[in-house]
């Protein structure tokens, strides 16, 4: 089992903070997110920031930015929160928790939806495609 303490300070010289001149100020002003920030529980990011170290480990950095099927994260979203819902809150091979990968899962999606939405195998757009879908599948 990987030694969670060195992980996540690992993690945190891996994934430094993003900056705090991302924002759009249509929206908020450069001190409301600085407050906004404050908002965000870091026990929940930082268990978040080992998933995408222990992530990184095994797929390499950043490989998930590459896309993949949406049904294939959804189907790993519903897992892990099938094996929360069973009472165990990390997973014994690697220490990750389940609500973490959940996180993980739901911010890929998120990213999948503008930056890959020629993989999105789950949601059917028109009556046309939907019946292009189901002869694929067959």
């Amino acid at each position: 089992m990987i030694k969670r303490k060195s992980v996540i300070q690992q993690a945190k010289q891996t994934f430094p903070p993003p900056s705090i001149a991302v924002f759009n100020e249509e929206y908020m002003t450069r001190d409301e997110l600085v407050s906004a920030n404050e908002l965000v529980p870091t026990l929940g990011i930082t268990e978040e920031i080992l998933v995408y170290y222990v992530g990184a480990e095994k797929h390499g950095p950043d490989s998930w930015r590459d896309g993949m099927a949406w049904s294939r994260c959804i189907t790993k979203l519903v897992r892990h929160l099938g094996r929360f819902v069973d009472g165990e809150s990390r997973c014994p091979k690697d220490g990750q928790h389940h609500l973490a990968s959940i996180k993980f899962w739901c911010n890929a999606l998120m990213e999948y939806e503008q930056t890959h939405p020629e993989l999105d195998d789950v949601r059917v757009k028109s009556p046309r495609e939907q019946h292009e879908r189901q002869e694929h599948r067959a």
